[in-house]
């Protein structure tokens, strides 16, 4: 059985055009504008952008406010 690839893969690159990229991140260990956004109340939306379904390899968090976006690795 192959594991089928995720229809969403590079969805986020149209909708976070002209947004600033804060990198990969870390349980505590955070960029300094994803932080000002979460202590501003700001929801983030996500989309999942593993490579393939259900992985959890790269999940986009997006806040539309800031204008910023993240990428977590919650895999394995």
């Amino acid at each position: 059985m192959q594991t089928p690839r995720n229809p969403s893969h590079g969805e986020y690159l149209a909708q976070t055009k002209g947004y600033e990229d804060c990198g990969w991140q870390m349980k505590g260990i955070n960029h300094p504008k994803t932080v000002a956004c979460k202590a501003a109340g700001h929801k983030m939306r996500s989309i999942d952008n593993s490579l393939y379904q259900y992985r959890g390899t790269d999940r986009v968090y997006i806040c539309d406010k800031c204008k910023i976006f993240r990428h977590i690795d919650s895999s394995d």
